[in-house]
């Protein structure tokens, strides 16, 4: 679902978190909690973005995982969020790597 949301939101990692917000709050509307997998969810999505530096930012955070680093949902939202703001503010959001511009 969140890669379809992602998609919906071209890339946009505030609108993306701001969708999530708003399924989260859904969830919790119906007395469900938090959703089972959301942070695999989230890192789906994520990885799904356009942007190349991102998705290796996000990646780097998931092989966090892999070594004990505990990430909370709403933290890798924040740092999502943060380096979205970070690449936008550069003006490095969705450039072309040296292979594509060939």
């Amino acid at each position: 679902r969140l890669l379809e949301v992602m998609k919906e939101v071209q890339d946009d990692i505030s609108n993306f978190n701001i969708e999530v917000q708003n399924i989260l709050i859904a969830f919790n509307a119906r007395g469900l909690g938090m959703p089972t997998g959301l942070l695999t969810h989230l890192f789906d999505g994520y990885e799904a973005c356009a942007d190349r530096e991102f998705v290796v930012y996000i990646t780097r955070k998931k092989d966090l995982l892999t070594e004990g680093v505990v990430i909370q949902p709403r933290d890798l939202m924040s740092m999502a969020l943060n380096k979205f703001k970070q690449l936008k503010e550069d003006d490095r959001w969705k450039q072309d790597t040296a292979d594509q511009k060939q």
